[in-house]
């Protein structure tokens, strides 16, 4: 996938968590999300666009394209997998840890991803063994 900066991440991920609830984004609505002016945000969709991100209707409705989606949900998942190592296996506290995963989420390598995914299904699956021992 393309790489995108950080900021260009945050965007991609907000225009993806409002079209969950309506669909087509307005600007202002990325740009109050993003607490970003509407110029910036459209500069910021604009860019989006001619990566092949998003598209923008006649109305200037922003909509993510498919490549689009599956860069917003790599994105979350890179969220989601190191928000849950830092709750469950590091005990960080929940609000420290959706802050650190949201700075995180940007520098992290998917090599690094993959180790946690793995390491995070390991712990929440039952050994074999323990199963064995449980009977």
């Amino acid at each position: 996938m393309n790489q995108l900066t950080k900021s260009q991440e945050n965007y991609i991920k907000i225009i993806y968590e409002l079209s969950l609830h309506e669909g087509a984004v307005h600007i202002s609505d990325i740009a109050a999300n993003l607490e970003v002016s509407k110029a910036s945000a459209s500069v910021a969709a604009k860019s989006l666009e001619e990566k092949g991100l998003v598209w923008r209707d006649a109305g200037r409705l922003v909509y993510l394209t498919h490549k689009g989606q599956k860069q917003a949900m790599s994105v979350l998942d890179k969220f989601w997998i190191i928000n849950d190592f830092l709750i469950n296996e590091l005990q960080v506290d929940s609000n420290t840890a959706y802050l650190d995963a949201h700075a995180l989420e940007h520098v992290v390598s998917e090599e690094t991803i993959c180790a946690l995914r793995r390491f995070l299904d390991e712990q929440k699956s039952p050994d074999a063994n323990d199963m064995l021992r449980a009977e």
